[in-house]
């Protein structure tokens, strides 16, 4: 078929106008997902969720560590240097937590979901791997 042809014309038109199509039903179901409560109910959620980990963890964080039980048991310097590398990335981690307000994450998913619901799914799912990510570190320096 030649370049200037009817139907090659057609198909350019056509994806073009699918394209603008699916942009604009992406960007109206986010606006439909903020008019819902899942953000505030995914924000209040998380937040619970931080709060209530962290005060059960500095419990089991000083059961744990009184005694060194970080699998070094020959080199006793190796053993407290692990133990306070572990202590400070938790006392890190809970600083940081107790920084977050559940509005900063309302405010943050809700803009996301104007922009479209595949930005908003993306930024949630990046969103859990961060919290998902702080707790593999937590099983990994626990099994040291």
């Amino acid at each position: 078929m030649k370049e200037g042809s009817a139907i090659i014309n057609c198909i350019k038109f056509y994806k073009k106008f699918y394209t603008i199509k699916l942009l604009l039903i992406d960007i109206l179901l986010g606006i439909l997902i903020t008019q819902t409560p899942i953000i505030d109910t995914v924000s209040n959620l998380t937040i619970i969720f931080l709060k209530k980990s962290f005060t059960n963890f500095d419990f089991f964080l000083e059961e744990m560590l009184k005694g060194g039980n970080s699998g070094y048991k020959i080199n006793q310097e190796i053993n407290r240097l692990m133990n306070s590398f572990y202590r400070y990335y938790v006392s890190i981690f809970s600083i940081q937590m107790n920084g977050v307000d559940k509005e900063i994450i309302f405010k943050y998913l809700t803009y996301t979901c104007y922009i479209g619901s595949s930005f908003f799914l993306s930024v949630l799912h990046d969103f859990l791997i961060i919290l998902t990510m702080h707790i593999q570190c937590f099983y990994v320096y626990s099994k040291m």
